[in-house]
């Protein structure tokens, strides 16, 4: 069971590159680059979540956005 503040398991999908998603959003395209490096560096489960959480959160911070829109409904459907 995971805990509330864990973030869905797409994001970290996204981040480990089990999920190859092709973003609109220029920010988000560079954001995985370097969170998928962090990761590889530091495959822990603790690193994954982090880095997890700063992608969706940059989706959030730019929620307003056409290209963050489209790229969100990709991600969740």
């Amino acid at each position: 069971m995971e805990d509330s503040t864990s973030v869905e398991p797409i994001w970290r999908d996204i981040v480990s590159g089990r999920s190859q998603i092709e973003f609109d959003l220029f920010a988000a395209r560079i954001l995985r680059s370097t969170l998928a490096r962090k990761f590889a560096q530091n495959p822990t489960p603790a690193c994954l979540e982090k880095c997890a959480t700063d992608l969706r959160e940059l989706f959030l911070r730019n929620a307003e956005l056409p290209a963050s829109q489209n790229d969100l409904k990709k991600i969740l459907g």
